[in-house]
């Protein structure tokens, strides 16, 4: 600020005369000094130099303004000299390179107090570049990584040394592996995996900051990536009864892959899964809309394998192979070894773990005491994939045991000895006769263990081969007969050697795994079967009722949808070899169907050959109730519950599915199921058409037990498989049905030890013509409909005969309620009916004639 001095002056002329003193006052205004500066600042920032007083280093006095001079400006814009004085020092600059620039300005500051012009000082502007990136566009085949190079270029105007990146990205549900990055990093690189068959786009928005001396954040650019389909993976992959391999592809025509050893592959564009590629080498040909995305060749493909839980029972002390078959649902490939560990029982010798494959499971174990004794291995299969484990419980008999071993198989040479690679043939059933009872046994594997004590009791032993085969297998020898235990105890094998002739047959079978339910999602499954003695290809073709949509199939690019249902091609089944493929359907909601509406579909099946020598095999029917809420055990027959007399001869059959599901809190061990045929089933025409898990059938008389031994069936998950099961087999009626007969069947389902679920009974009607029940006509009235409590039946004037009954019966045809009719006016109570819902009440006369059947809703 200004100061002032003050001097007293005395006037003297020479030395004698003296004036009178007076005062000068003297205003010294401040000079400016301020020191050099220096100042960093991103490109495109405004800088404004710190001019406050700091004494003694910094006097900036009141009023002070600028004028500058600029120098070393190559390379930035906005800097300019100013003549004309300024209060502050201030410009906005921009760096037009990638590297950090110095401008020097050259500051004359001018005091405002007096104008004082102070020693000129430097600023020194240090602009640091920021990033700048235009929007850019990427071509990435999809499996491989894309990294986006960060040079200076056109593309790239501005990329200072050490620039970073963070980014988001819009998801595309049709790609996986791209996510968010808010680390900074120093390129932009992602692996992206195209689930479909056509190109995908994923929209990054990136944003720069330079690495230089300050952070300097550039404006965020676009990236756009786009993700051809391709092929990605290892070059050797693990597959699951059909091929996998972990891909995509855009169709060439109507055959989106071609393999070198197999006809066509197919990709699933849901799950990116290829099927239909066989076991071995292969190489993939396929198209993409991007030329360099070059399919991966050589691939390796190795089969897994998949068994199911296992249970034997064997003799103590006496060695015993685990025969695990190569059948459906089981699939073991050729070279599969087993590992396994167990858990210790003390009363039993000879268990030990096994850390190194093994070819087979052979077991040597003896039992300590006199009562029977379980052990439980948990098995794991091999090759070069490994399988999932699977638990083989063994029961182990005290000794002495002995009984005999019925063994089944395929005699490829002819010479009445199961050697390597002579499969065990399950299209048969044992049969035995010990005193004067008689067992018919079907397996899955072809085996079957008969336990014996009695030295005297004598067997008949026998093994027949389904009817429809008979013609084209062979069995010798035929039977055993007077046969008794070995006196030296232990298991006796008695082989049933099957030689075939040749024979072109394949067979199919509908499967009613779920059931119709207004508004929700039910399987069918399709069974096919190569009953042949060479491979075979073929075309299965299913159609669907009218009201029913096809959601998806287990192959979906396997399948040709047609306005009826489907087309699917297959090729290289083996012989004796079955596969799946399920249908899944959707049910439209009420009105579109209503409920007790029976909805049927249908498949065949014909050979690539054109020469299928069975052709009774080549078709199958499956009919379902429309239902709303169900009891998930039940049984049903496939043509539902009318049959057309003249439709059926005496070469059809009556199918029967037993589903069961596990509703508890935890795993079912064991699972037995019971059903005492109806005295007008022929029981000598039964035979196993397919099964969900491994099992042993017991036929004595009209008496058939099945018994899932170590099932492990987990609690049910809804809309899934897990803990459902079913089997389904088929049976002629006894000659001399007539119309008007009905059959009825009804099944008993063990858990465990818990009590028996009894099913429906399921009501099979032979009639002159298919026909839906009239529920408005005037043959009797029911109300009140809805109803709550109780209804009425009025019959008018029909009859007031006692002997005419009533039944009241759910969707499933399960009877709720029975009772007589014995006026022309009869109160229903309905107390004892705990659901609601639709019901049908029918009225038969006194000859237990059906004479029609109403519709009526109860509410609660």
């Amino acid at each position: 600020i200004p100061q002032t001095v003050v001097y007293t002056v005395t006037p003297q002329v020479g030395n004698c005369v003296t004036g009178a003193p007076f005062t000068l006052t003297v205003t010294v205004n401040p000079r400016p000094i301020i020191p050099n500066q220096n100042i960093n600042i991103c490109s495109g920032d405004t800088f404004t130099v710190n001019t406050s007083n700091a004494a003694p280093i910094t006097i900036v006095p009141s009023g002070t303004t600028y004028t500058w001079t600029v120098s070393n400006g190559i390379g930035v814009s906005g800097q300019s000299n100013q003549s004309v004085p300024q209060t502050t020092i201030s410009q906005t600059i921009n760096n037009m390179t990638n590297v950090t620039l110095n401008v020097i300005y050259t500051v004359t500051p001018i005091s405002g107090v007096g104008n004082c012009v102070g020693l000129p000082f430097e600023v020194t502007v240090r602009v640091n570049p920021r990033p700048i990136v235009q929007n850019q566009t990427v071509n990435v085949c999809s499996g491989s990584p894309f990294t986006l190079a960060t040079v200076n270029s056109p593309q790239w105007p501005i990329v200072p040394a050490n620039t970073t990146y963070t980014w988001t990205v819009v998801d595309n549900v049709n790609v996986s592996g791209e996510n968010n990055q808010s680390v900074p990093q120093t390129t932009i690189s992602q692996t992206l995996v195209n689930l479909t068959n056509t190109p995908q786009t994923v929209i990054y928005t990136v944003t720069p900051s330079s690495g230089t001396m300050i952070n300097c954040v550039g404006n965020s650019f676009t990236l756009v990536v786009t993700v051809n389909p391709g092929i990605t993976g290892n070059t050797s992959v693990c597959i699951n009864g059909t091929s996998q391999l972990t891909g995509t592809g855009t169709p060439i025509a109507t055959n989106p892959w071609v393999s070198s050893n197999t006809t066509v592959a197919t990709v699933n564009s849901t799950t990116g899964l290829v099927t239909g590629i066989a076991a071995g080498t292969c190489t993939i040909f396929y198209n993409t809309t991007n030329t360099s995305c070059v399919a991966q060749t050589s691939f390796t493909v190795n089969q897994t394998p998949a068994i199911q839980n296992q249970s034997a029972t064997v003799c103590s002390g006496t060695p015993y192979t685990v025969n695990l078959i190569n059948n459906a649902p089981n699939l073991i490939p050729t070279g599969t070894t087993y590992t396994w560990t167990v858990a210790p029982n003390p009363n039993v010798t000879g268990q030990s773990n096994q850390g190194v494959g093994q070819n087979s499971i052979v077991l040597t174990l003896t039992n300590t005491t006199s009562f029977l004794q379980t052990l439980v291995y948990t098995v794991t299969p091999r090759t070069s994939c490994n399988g999932a484990p699977f638990t083989l419980t063994v029961m182990v008999n005290p000794s002495p045991c002995s009984g005999f071993h019925l063994n089944a198989f395929l005699d490829s040479n002819n010479n009445g000895t199961q050697d390597a690679g002579e499969n065990n043939f399950p299209f048969g059933q044992f049969i035995y006769q010990v005193n004067s009872s008689t067992h018919n046994v079907a397996t899955v594997n072809g085996m079957y263990d008969i336990y014996e004590s009695n030295a005297a009791s004598i067997y008949t032993l026998r093994y027949s081969i389904n009817p429809q085969l008979s013609s084209y297998f062979s069995v010798t020898p035929t039977s055993y007969t007077n046969v008794q235990i070995a006196a030296t105890g232990g298991m006796t094998t008695y082989n049933f050697p099957i030689t075939m002739n040749q024979l072109n047959d394949l067979g199919i079978t509908l499967i009613p795994f779920g059931r119709p339910i207004p508004g929700f999602n039910f399987q069918n499954l399709i069974l096919y079967t190569n009953y042949g003695t060479a491979n075979s290809a073929g075309t299965i073709t299913f159609t669907k009722h009218p009201a029913l949509t096809i959601g998806s199939t287990s192959d979906p690019l396997g399948t040709t949808i047609t306005p009826s249902g489907f087309n699917y091609t297959f090729s290289n089944l083996n012989p004796r070899q079955s596969k799946y493929l399920y249908v899944t359907m959707n049910t439209p909601t009420l009105p579109t169907v209503s409920l007790g509406q029976v909805l049927c579909n249908a498949a065949t099946i014909s050979h690539a050959s054109g020469i299928d020598m069975i052709a009774s095999n080549n078709s199958s029917t499956n009919c379902s109730f429309v239902t709303g809420s169900y009891d998930p055990n039940d049984i049903a027959e496939s043509r539902g519950r009318e049959i057309v007399f003249n439709s059926f001869t005496s070469q059809d059959y009556l199918y029967y599915t037993i589903r069961f599901e596990n509703t508890g809190n935890g795993n079912a061990i064991n699972i037995k199921i019971n059903n005492t045929l109806n005295n007008r089933l022929d029981e000598t025409t039964l035979e196993m058409v397919s099964s969900s898990h491994d099992y042993a059938m017991d036929r004595v008389n009209s008496a058939v037990n099945w018994n899932f031994s170590n099932i492990q069936l987990p609690p049910s998950v809804a809309q899934t498989n897990t803990g459902k099961g079913y089997i389904m087999y088929k049976i002629k009626p006894k000659p001399g049905y007539a119309i008007g007969d009905i059959i009825p069947n009804t099944a008993s389902i063990y858990f465990d030890f818990n009590p028996a679920i009894i099913t429906n009974t399921f009501e099979t009607q032979f009639v002159t013509a298919l026909d839906t029940p009239n529920f408005e006509n005037n043959s009797f009235v029911v109300y009140p409909n809805p109803a709550n409590d109780q209804i009425t039946i009025d019959l008018g004037n029909k009859s007031t005969s006692k002997d005419w009954n009533y039944k009241i019966v759910n969707t499933l045809g399960q009877e709720v309620l029975i009772g007589v009719l014995s006026a022309q006016q009869n109160i229903i109570e309905l107390n004892n009916i705990k659901g609601q819902g639709v019901y049908f009440v029918k009225v038969y006369d006194s000859a237990n004639t059906l004479l029609d059947t109403k519709k009526v809703i109860i509410r609660r």
